[in-house]
């Protein structure tokens, strides 16, 4: 581990903080590029710890990057695991590519997400998130 206790804690209380107020964050490597996969799961574990400390259960595991080829894409030549807790959805909420961008904007307004996919013919198409909405809202307001 490269990071200091006091760093992996605050770094848990920023990402925290960002996803219950679904705000965006910049990547955190770029600040702490000494960052390790210890201290990733280090700050993992202090968001765990705090989430659970406000009453969140966990109720199972997840995998990311299992797949070779996004695992080349993105430089790392493992999975990374992560928690599942109650408050994630358990059903999917979409949006269709077709709908316009303030009603979009009202699912958003409407949810705790902070990213939706998109679905074109019953079909992923992609995803669109509250920063995309926002761009979008003001480059046509001008």
């Amino acid at each position: 581990m490269n990071l200091t206790t006091d760093t992996i804690e605050s770094l848990a209380a920023h990402l925290d903080d960002c996803m219950r107020e679904a705000r965006d964050t910049p990547k955190i490597t770029d600040r702490h590029p000494e960052m390790d996969w210890d201290d990733a799961y280090a700050v993992q574990d202090a968001i765990r710890r705090r989430q659970l400390a406000r009453g969140a259960r966990i109720v199972g595991y997840k995998a990311g990057l299992t797949s070779h080829a996004k695992m080349r894409q993105m430089g790392v030549d493992t999975p990374v695991f992560g928690f599942v807790a109650d408050y994630m959805a358990r059903e999917v909420e979409t949006l269709d590519s077709d709908m316009e961008l303030v009603q979009a904007a009202e699912r958003f307004l409407a949810s705790h997400f902070r990213r939706f996919p998109v679905l074109r013919d019953g079909r992923l198409a992609g995803q669109i998130s509250r920063t995309d909405v926002l761009r979008g809202l003001t480059a046509n307001w001008r």
